[in-house]
């Protein structure tokens, strides 16, 4: 690894172990979620994302972001969080429609994160966004992105619509997401191959 591709890996370290930290001052209950996830620089990607193991992000994107955002990356690690939680990322390849599901999955995600009451994750809401808060708490009662996209996917689509939704909600990277596709569940055990010849 070249000396400048460690200094900025060890650049997004800090950063966004400072993060961590000050969600940890203030989310005590969280710890255990806070320090389930480690950290890799990723050029794939132009901001940061999870695959539930890592933390993946572009040092430059970071940076910016905490310097002249720095809640806007609480709320950033916070929503990747949830998704870990809720395992959005394991069940995207049951969807048909891939891109509706990771709409779906920021709308549950920063539904969880606006219910929560800290200023270190605090943002004004935007009536677009309250307007479909209460539109699917009608349709569906609970915001969990299973009952969100049954309800776009069962109805006329309007793409103009998702893509609207699409600029409010989204906030990470899912291509990592996509890696997982082919791998096993981690919580199934995998079935043992029986020998040929060998009794069942």
């Amino acid at each position: 690894m070249s000396e400048t591709r460690e200094k900025l890996e060890e650049m997004g370290f800090r950063i966004l172990d400072a993060v961590r930290t000050e969600l940890l001052l203030s989310m005590r209950f969280m710890a255990p979620a806070l320090n389930s996830l480690g950290f890799k620089m990723d050029l794939a990607t132009s901001y940061a994302g999870t695959d539930a193991a890592y933390i993946r992000f572009n040092p430059g994107f970071l940076l910016q972001t905490y310097v002249e955002r720095p809640r806007k990356m609480n709320r950033m690690y916070v929503h990747m969080l949830v998704h870990c939680l809720f395992r959005h990322m394991f069940t995207a390849k049951e969807r048909e429609d891939p891109e509706l599901w990771d709409l779906s999955c920021d709308i549950a995600a920063e539904s969880v994160v606006d219910s929560m009451t800290y200023d270190v994750i605090a943002r004004s809401h935007s009536s677009f966004r309250d307007y479909w808060y209460e539109k699917l708490e009608q349709e569906v009662t609970i915001l969990t992105a299973e009952k969100i996209y049954a309800w776009f996917f069962g109805r006329a689509r309007d793409y103009s619509v998702e893509e609207a939704l699409r600029r409010e909600f989204s906030v990470d990277d899912h291509s990592f997401w996509q890696r997982l596709e082919d791998e096993e569940d981690p919580d199934q055990t995998p079935q043992k191959k029986t020998p040929p010849g060998a009794p069942p």
